[in-house]
């Protein structure tokens, strides 16, 4: 049994009801601190929010405001008010809820990206190395580029000093990404990507490589998914965070909707009984002693005063 004896018994049901959501209210609250690490804010954020109402409307619920042997109708009041706070917890635990969807979501399409195509960073076999050049990097005009890997577009082949021909290629896949708010891209591009420089004296490209003359450049959806293969482990254990974390919000949801519930109850029952305190006798000691009272008066013969 939850709380007092003197409570009603929708009233200690509640109570009871009101222990496990604040449990998880608590560790809801506690997950704000996320948002210091800028992981998982959105969840964090309402998940926070749900628990903090949550607990607020357990705390009411388990004596602190809802002390036993108080009048029905402070304690229909209170229970409503309880209720009312649950109900906005369940409102912020869905929320809570779908917003990890959209972070599994966001995981998955990094956790199962197809990396079998990528280019790796080395320099095909054939390729003169010590003639790649980039453009601007790592100061500006034309620079030796050692690792033969420049931004889009600003690669380029230096000329030998026999004086024989180079042909310049570049990979069709981005080997290199990077986010364009760190500069380096053109404009209105979100991701930078840099292909690999290959100066060769054979015109026939290496296998995945195309000429640099008419190469345009790399797509989005090509340094994405270079973006998305450089951290798919990472985004692979995010992706069962997030799953954990729905089943988590869910739970929490259900709990408290029970919660809530039972409040809406609590306050109707007290409500319709009348009086908790019941004149300084408690109404579990009043509903015990009712059946006692009407049996002994079918027994009284009539017109006899029952003693005292």
């Amino acid at each position: 049994m939850c709380g007092n004896d003197a409570d009603h018994p929708s009233v200690q049901s509640m109570k009871c009801k009101a222990i496990a959501p604040m449990v998880f209210a608590v560790f809801n609250i506690l997950g704000l601190g996320n948002i210091v690490l800028s992981r998982w804010v959105g969840p964090s954020v309402a998940g926070g929010l749900a628990g903090i109402l949550c607990a607020a409307a357990s705390s009411m619920t388990c004596g602190c405001v809802l002390p036993p042997g108080v009048g029905a109708q402070q304690t229909a009041k209170i229970s409503r008010i309880v209720g009312i706070l649950a109900s906005v917890s369940c409102v912020l635990y869905l929320a809570h809820s779908a917003l990890w969807v959209v972070e599994m979501t966001n995981s998955m399409a990094c956790a199962n990206a197809d990396c079998s195509n990528l280019q790796s960073a080395m320099v095909p076999e054939g390729c003169i190395q010590n003639l790649c050049e980039e453009k601007d990097y790592p100061l500006d005009g034309w620079q030796d580029d050692d690792d033969c890997m420049a931004a889009d577009l600003k690669s380029r082949c230096a000329a030998p000093s026999d004086g024989s021909t180079i042909y310049h290629f570049v990979s069709d896949k981005p080997t290199y990404t990077w986010d364009c708010n760190l500069g380096g891209c053109p404009a209105g591009k979100a991701i930078g990507c840099a292909p690999v420089t290959c100066c060769s004296t054979s015109s026939t490209p290496p296998a995945g490589f195309v000429d640099g003359a008419t190469a345009g450049e790399c797509t989005d959806g090509e340094a994405w998914d270079h973006v998305f293969c450089q951290w798919k482990e990472i985004c692979q254990f995010g992706m069962y965070i997030a799953i954990g974390g729905i089943g988590w919000a869910l739970l929490c949801l259900v709990l408290t909707f029970i919660f809530a519930l039972s409040a809406f109850g609590a306050a109707k029952r007290v409500q319709a009984v009348g009086d908790l305190g019941n004149g300084g006798v408690s109404t579990a000691a009043h509903a015990q002693a009712m059946p006692v009272a009407i049996a002994t008066a079918v027994a009284m013969p009539v017109g006899k005063t029952p003693e005292i």
